[in-house]
């Protein structure tokens, strides 16, 4: 009994220092996969890029009256630590619908200081609006949240839908330094027709 008893504690303890070996290994496997070795010693590999630079409208959702001047920021979000993805030029392809909305126009935001106005087109007949602007040379400031635009308009009064969305396009588009796209992601809105009280 003494004997098994015994061969019992030798296996447990081989187990136990077979456990240990596997673990140390693994942990050395990891380590030198996420740094590099030189001759002064070991150090860490940089960072991933963190890139997230997203288009929204505020609000969303707006409720409105028909016939009274409205307006909707258009907002970019900026998130990045690679100096490569920080905006430079900003394309905006927008879509609405005609009969819902007229009189429209749009003009720069705070995001960046005395931009470049490259393009400026706005189709009341298809609704649609391209409008490109490119950062200054002389603006230094990196913003992480700004307006790159304000949107203006008059909801028609004959429009009789209950909403009408105002849509990002696939055409819209910020550029980075290098010219590359670095546009993430996109939020449309929507606008609420509040019919007046009728007397």
């Amino acid at each position: 009994m003494s004997k098994y008893i015994l061969f019992l504690s030798i296996c447990l303890l081989f187990l136990l220092s077979l456990t240990a070996v596997v673990l140390l290994v693994t942990n050395k496997i990891s380590f030198y996969s996420s740094n590099k070795a030189t001759p002064f010693g070991m150090i860490k590999s940089p960072p991933t890029p963190v890139i997230n630079n997203s288009l929204s409208f505020s609000p969303i959702d707006q409720t409105i009256l028909p016939g009274q001047i409205n307006s909707l920021n258009i907002i970019l979000q900026s998130q990045n630590n690679n100096n490569e993805a920080i905006p430079n030029t900003i394309q905006l392809e927008i879509a609405y619908d005609p009969n819902a909305i007229s009189n429209v126009s749009i003009q720069s935001g705070d995001f960046f200081q005395n931009p470049l106005i490259l393009i400026n087109t706005i189709n009341e007949h298809s609704g649609r609006i391209s409008y490109a602007l490119e950062k200054s040379p002389s603006d230094s400031t990196i913003k992480a949240l700004g307006t790159v635009a304000t949107l203006s308009f008059i909801p028609n009064v004959n429009f009789t839908n209950n909403y009408s969305p105002i849509k990002f396009l696939e055409k819209t588009l910020i550029r980075g330094k290098n010219g590359e796209n670095i546009l993430t992601s996109t939020t449309s809105a929507n606008i609420i027709f509040k019919l007046p009280i009728k007397p």
